[in-house]
């Protein structure tokens, strides 16, 4: 069953526009619309207004109330609001805009991995002693990390929500391959020297995505 329709006129409005929130319906519409053409829009849009609905209802169930990041001691807590920016990080809380979750939350996933997954890596790199010459943070969907010819070094925006021990392991694996551009027997030695218990980071990271939302 659908809720009451929250109708709204308004000067700036040039036609009729109906947005489905997780809480309610709303309708725009422009001042000089007639009461039966707006019924008239809503009676012909009940189909997809029911599609919607329902969309939005089951996509609640499914997202998180917080979320772990690999640098943090605790979980974040999540609260779903109507806000004008898609995603607020503020006294370690995320306040996303519930009209738009799962684009907050994915482009909330990727600001932090820019923030600090670079940090991470140079860390990693000052203490183990291989170097590298640039980082980049992408989206990836397929792969945790990569390492160029020329040193270059991407990490996946999903690390940032994996343990920091898989992070370490990620890095660690990316930087030895600034010495050896192959998983030959000398590259595994050269991570084992620095994470002795990568293969089991190996297969755990393997039980997870290179994504998030």
């Amino acid at each position: 069953m659908l809720p009451d329709i929250h109708i709204r006129r308004s000067a700036r409005a040039k036609r009729l526009t109906l947005r489905v929130y997780p809480d309610k319906i709303a309708l725009s519409a422009p001042i000089q619309c007639t009461q039966k053409q707006i019924q008239a829009f809503i009676a012909s849009s009940q189909i997809w207004l029911k599609q919607a609905w329902q969309k939005q209802q089951h996509l609640q169930t499914q997202l998180p109330s917080c979320i772990r990041l690999f640098n943090q001691p605790q979980a974040i807590a999540i609260v779903y609001q109507a806000q004008a920016k898609l995603f607020i990080f503020k006294d370690q809380q995320l306040y996303v805009d519930q009209a738009q979750p799962q684009a907050a939350l994915k482009a909330f996933s990727f600001a932090y991995a820019k923030q600090h997954l670079p940090q991470f890596l140079h860390s990693i790199s000052q203490e183990i002693g291989l170097n590298y010459q640039n980082c980049t943070i992408r989206q990836a969907k397929t792969r945790w990390g990569s390492c160029s010819s020329v040193q270059n070094i991407m990490l996946s925006s999903a690390l940032v929500c994996c343990e920091a021990r898989l992070v370490r392991y990620v890095c660690i694996h990316e930087l030895c391959h600034t010495r050896y551009m192959h998983h030959g027997a000398q590259f595994w030695q050269l991570v084992e020297q620095f994470d002795p218990h990568y293969q089991l980071h190996r297969q755990q990271l393997k039980q997870q995505q290179p994504y998030v939302f």
